[in-house]
């Protein structure tokens, strides 16, 4: 499982790198469009932090080597990489 946890790392740093990207790329918007792009992105990173929270604690709660822990883990993913931009 140990693998298994480093992928996940692996996936939500990346992930994180690309909405604070979204974030440097908002310098050249001004006035209400640079608070709307700010929002967004607010808003893509705490989503991005409920979906890290939720498959460390089901990472953790699970026993690693019976059931469904690593399935429900891995289908994690997915859900994380179709929610950054």
């Amino acid at each position: 499982m140990r693998v298994l946890e480093l992928f996940f790392e692996l996936a939500f740093v990346v992930a994180l790198t690309r909405v604070s990207h979204r974030f440097t790329d908002l310098t050249d918007d001004t006035g209400w469009a640079h608070v709307a792009g700010f929002g967004r992105t607010l808003l893509l990173f705490l989503a991005l932090r409920l979906i890290w929270s939720h498959t460390t604690r089901i990472t953790s709660r699970y026993r690693p080597a019976g059931g469904g822990g690593p399935l429900l883990a891995v289908s994690a993913v997915p859900r994380t990489c179709l929610r950054s931009p």
